[in-house]
């Protein structure tokens, strides 16, 4: 009888052990993705930054290629069409979820080459 308890009880430690790992797994896994999460918003920033900066200072260069300003830049939080068609504009946030906020969009035709561009506040 005292063996099948120890046996019953091993196995419940056992148990307790292996579920306590799964959750150890599963926090560093959610503490990863939040540091990636976390340097996508610094990237993201450093982005919005380096444009806002290159605007202001008058350093783009009308027919840029968008491959180009991806380079220079990242990829833009945002690609909106024009109404009309005739361009699309790319958006450069501090904060992706906000777009009220200080912004930077650079405006491309429909050849992928840069026509315009202005800084929000």
């Amino acid at each position: 009888m005292n063996l099948k308890i120890t046996q019953t009880a091993t196995i419940c430690i056992l148990l307790v052990f292996i579920s306590g790992c799964s959750g150890m797994s599963s926090l560093l896994e959610l503490k990863s993705d939040m540091d990636s999460q976390e340097m996508q918003i610094n990237i993201q920033k450093k982005n919005f930054q380096r444009a806002w900066l290159d605007i202001e200072k008058n350093k783009l260069t009308k027919d840029s290629s968008s491959d180009y300003i991806i380079k220079k830049y990242g990829e833009p939080i945002a690609r909106i069409t024009e109404k009309d068609k005739s361009r699309v504009r790319w958006a450069y946030t501090q904060n992706s979820l906000n777009l009220s906020g200080p912004r930077s969009y650079l405006y491309f035709d429909l050849k992928d080459q840069l026509v315009d561009w202005q800084n929000i506040e």
